[in-house]
């Protein structure tokens, strides 16, 4: 197992990169260009009821609570959304959503191009727990890092070999974070390398071209 890494991430709690909708930019406003943006956001909703069979359009559920239509108009040359894929429960990443509105007077988010969407299996509270347990596991203090399995701050800790977020004393405390902090659950999903670049981007400067995700899974 690797040695520790004190690179920062930023957690999903950070409403300037992770917007609820209710802090998504308007096209038309005054001092967005969503041709040129300045900075990098995602939105993350948890899907709340199954798609609509007929349209590719279903109902998310943002960390506020806020619930909303998010439909998608992919251009003719991409395949649309392979609704079987979009389970309950499940939490979808949009970068650089803005607020719309429907011709039915319905509010939401209106995907057209859909390599800046992805599906996470995990709800979005799950969401938010991985990224707020990442930050705290992985900010040293005095050089020394938590071990996810007991608790302690130590130097030269081993880190998951999988996905490199925790660290540990040893296969005892490895054992235990696994069950007891049920690292069973999150481990593959933050193996993703588009989740990780979710975490890291707030230190990446902005630049041309936006990022986009580099599995497709809706």
């Amino acid at each position: 197992m690797s040695s520790e890494s004190e690179y920062p991430y930023t957690g999903f709690l950070d409403n300037t990169n992770f917007p609820p909708y209710s802090h998504l930019p308007m096209v038309g406003e005054l001092s967005f260009d969503p041709d040129n943006p300045e900075e990098h956001w995602c939105y993350l909703g948890e899907i709340v009821e199954e798609p609509f069979p007929m349209r590719a359009r279903t109902m998310v559920q943002d960390i506020e609570g806020k619930k909303i239509v998010l439909a998608f108009y992919p251009d003719n040359n991409v395949p649309g959304p392979d609704l079987s894929k979009m389970k309950v429960g499940h939490t979808i990443a949009i970068f650089y959503p803005t607020e719309h509105f429907f011709l039915d007077g319905t509010q939401g988010i209106r995907v057209e191009e859909m390599k800046y969407v992805k599906m996470f299996p995990l709800s979005i509270d799950n969401m938010f727990r991985a990224s707020l347990d990442i930050l705290e596991y992985n900010t040293p203090e005095d050089g020394k890092l938590l071990c996810h399995g007991c608790d302690q701050r130590k130097q030269g800790l081993s880190k998951c070999g999988k996905c490199g977020f925790f660290f540990y004393c040893g296969r005892d405390c490895q054992a235990k974070g696994w069950t007891d902090k049920k690292h069973k659950k999150f481990c593959k999903t933050l193996r993703d390398p588009d989740f990780r670049r979710m975490l890291e981007w707030k230190y990446v400067p902005f630049e041309s071209p936006r990022f986009r995700f580099s599995s497709f899974s809706v």
